[in-house]
């Protein structure tokens, strides 16, 4: 009971003084950023996003944004049926908008120009998919073509993230920041292979998408 009552007495004593030394640092920003899957399906690409960060004081702080991007799949991942020769036509458009929550552990402070920190937190990569295509099957024994067409959905999923960034001060009140992220997530893919007379046919899987991100923008201090 005397160790509890000890731990709250000095909970109590440091939330003091960081409520008289440090009263909180709001702030908000934009970046740009550079996605690197881990997976071959999809590529590497470039997007954007916005965020607020809040510090409690010179060592704790938290982080909520999003960001965005666009990514193009231009090759099936699997083929259920024989294709007749001639052209297979695919296009998936995966629209991706990854929210997230990130808690910051800032170092102690070298320098007047630049301050370190670590990240880990969670969020969800929303997705927005158009998925087209068709191409010609062919029936092996009897060698009759019939034309397939192609339609799908890609679904994101819960993410979870670690990181580490850069804080620098370019004034009283603007921030240039540069982080790098380890983003563990996975998508929920479905692609519909149909024809009228024959019917259709999907195929689910649940490919990861881990992925790193690279971000860098600036942030106004209010």
């Amino acid at each position: 009971m005397k160790r509890w009552t000890l731990a709250a007495l000095v909970a109590a004593v440091l939330a003091g003084a960081t409520a008289t030394s440090y009263p909180g640092e709001f702030r908000l920003g934009g970046n740009i950023s550079y996605l690197v899957p881990s997976s071959p399906d999809f590529s590497n690409e470039f997007g954007y996003g916005a965020r607020g960060k809040y510090k409690f004081n010179d060592t704790l702080g938290f982080e909520i944004g999003g960001d965005f991007f666009q990514l193009s799949v231009e090759e099936l991942v699997t083929m259920p049926y024989s294709a007749a020769p001639g052209p297979i036509y695919y296009k998936e458009t995966n629209r991706i908008f990854p929210a997230y929550f990130t808690m910051l552990i800032f170092s102690p402070r070298v320098t007047q120009e630049g301050r370190a920190y670590l990240g880990v937190g969670a969020g969800y990569f929303f997705t927005r998919t158009v998925i087209e295509g068709n191409y010609d099957a062919i029936n092996p024994d009897s060698g009759q073509t019939y034309p397939i067409t192609i339609t799908g959905d890609v679904r994101g999923g819960a993410s979870f993230h670690v990181g580490a960034g850069v804080d620098f001060d370019l004034g009283s009140q603007i921030f240039l920041n540069v982080d790098a992220r380890w983003v563990y997530t996975g998508v929920k893919r479905e692609i519909t292979h149909s024809n009228p007379e024959k019917g259709s046919l999907t195929i689910a899987d649940d490919p990861l998408f881990n992925n790193w991100q690279l971000r860098a923008g600036l942030e106004y201090k209010f």
